[in-house]
């Protein structure tokens, strides 16, 4: 058995998943080829309505190093053109509410295999930190601060009570969202100052601090949420089952 990390990520459009299902609805190809920056992935991949899987095997056109016991020599044969060595595989899971791949430098493979064959089709993957140490290590610059708040955080502690004292009517919201754009880098102390505030503050039903990295976006949320989850997989001659992984995954 293998274990395999999936990383988590949550996509920017909130019906993602059932785009990717519409676009491959038409597929009947068992396997489908993508080439990309001169590798080439072949996609295999099954869905239901929660999930949708993608095994992905990719490699170069390139010699196949053989050991030649006879002669104690190694010889570097390619059987032919057409021939590609597909040495590595990743797996790629989309639902309803997140993504989980097992290589973070290939997220972006399937986005943009789907894209190939919808031009109007684009998305964007935030990871998530597990916790806002991992967040301020990877961050560099803040996105956005967004904010859903029960009761009557707006008019009572975001804005000063001046702002409505001279309406006749107190009318309370039943949930403020408040969203503050930022698009810059800020200082380590403010964000677990901000953090801290918005974990303890009993009104604040969900926040989500958004940001990008050297490798991409990242955010973290009330939930601290778990950036990877762990699999076992059984390899079968070198390589994993596609019905295997959707059963357990």
């Amino acid at each position: 058995m293998s274990e395999i990390k999936l990383f988590k990520y949550i996509p920017d459009d909130e019906n993602f998943f059932n785009k990717c299902c519409n676009i491959l609805d038409g597929f009947d190809e068992k396997v489908s080829e993508y080439n990309q920056e001169k590798i080439t992935y072949t996609l295999r991949f099954k869905k239901n309505t929660q999930k949708i899987l993608f095994l992905i095997s990719y490699g170069k056109k390139r010699p196949q190093r053989c050991y030649d016991r006879d002669h104690g020599e190694y010889d570097d044969t390619v059987l032919s053109d057409d021939i590609i060595h597909m040495t590595n595989e990743f797996i790629f899971v989309i639902y309803a509410d997140r993504v989980l791949c097992s290589d973070h430098a290939k997220r972006n493979v399937i986005i943009n295999f789907l894209n190939s064959k919808d031009s109007e089709f684009s998305c964007k993957l935030s990871s998530q930190a597990a916790t806002i140490e991992e967040f301020i290590e990877r961050v560099n610059t803040i996105d956005e601060i967004s904010i859903s708040a029960t009761e009557n955080l707006f008019t009572k502690e975001m804005i000063r009570p001046l702002w409505y004292e001279d309406f006749e009517e107190k009318e309370e919201p039943i949930e403020t969202n408040v969203k503050m754009q930022f698009d810059r880098a800020l200082k380590e102390s403010y964000l677990r100052k901000m953090y801290a505030k918005l974990k303890e503050t009993p009104c604040i039903s969900s926040f989500s601090i958004k940001g990008s990295g050297t490798d991409g976006f990242i955010s973290i949320n009330e939930e601290s949420i778990i950036s990877r989850e762990i699999y076992n997989f059984e390899k079968h001659d070198g390589y994993y089952s596609l019905d295997e992984i959707f059963e357990k995954i």
